[in-house]
């Protein structure tokens, strides 16, 4: 899928190659390889990573006055996820 210029982040899919991964925290495929992240998923014999594991991940990072945020909602916290239903 070629994404339009005017097309805000937010808006691609969920399944990232490295370079979408890298590009969607604006820093180089390199740096996001210094970063240890490990792809979930491979789809169409190419491995990805989950959009939402790399927002969760940023979340949880100290900010640069030292604190880190705060989940808005259950939904939000990991160790209230829980197991899925069957």
């Amino acid at each position: 899928m070629v994404r339009p210029k005017s097309q805000p982040p937010e808006l691609w899919e969920r399944g990232l190659t490295r370079l979408r991964a890298a590009a969607y925290y604006g820093i180089s495929p390199t740096s996001f390889d210094k970063l240890g992240f490990k792809p979930k998923h491979l789809i169409r014999s190419i491995y990805r990573y989950d959009k939402h594991d790399l927002d969760r991940w940023l979340d949880g990072r100290p900010r640069k006055d030292g604190s880190v945020p705060i989940p808005d909602n259950d939904h939000d916290d990991p160790d209230n996820w829980g197991d899925p239903e069957p």
